[in-house]
């Protein structure tokens, strides 16, 4: 059995947009990490803005070149219906991958 080589098996995902939930910690995060190292413009999707931007400000920290991927936050909380539309409107006018 192979394994799995992110810098030799990852598709090329160049300008590509993702969105990716539970992104703030964990497994979400290294989602993220590998994503943006691929130069993917990657929207968290966390209903905590302080989480979010905690996040984003740690990811800005790591050792990633300019021209990386950029990190925005996507407020989604399913308890008001109204931000989830807003919160899918917003992501949809952009081309996507989505990883949950």
């Amino acid at each position: 059995m192979s394994s799995f080589s992110p810098q030799t098996d990852f598709p090329n995902l160049t300008g590509r947009v993702a969105l990716i939930t539970r992104a703030t910690s964990g497994l979400g995060r290294a989602v993220v990490l590998s994503l943006l190292k691929n130069d993917v413009k990657v929207y968290l999707v966390a209903c905590n803005e302080t989480k979010a931007i905690a996040t984003i400000s740690q990811l800005k920290r790591e050792d990633l070149s300019p021209g990386y991927g950029k990190t925005l936050w996507n407020k989604l909380t399913l308890k008001n219906s109204g931000y989830a539309r807003e919160s899918t409107e917003e992501f949809l006018k952009q081309d996507d991958i989505v990883l949950c």
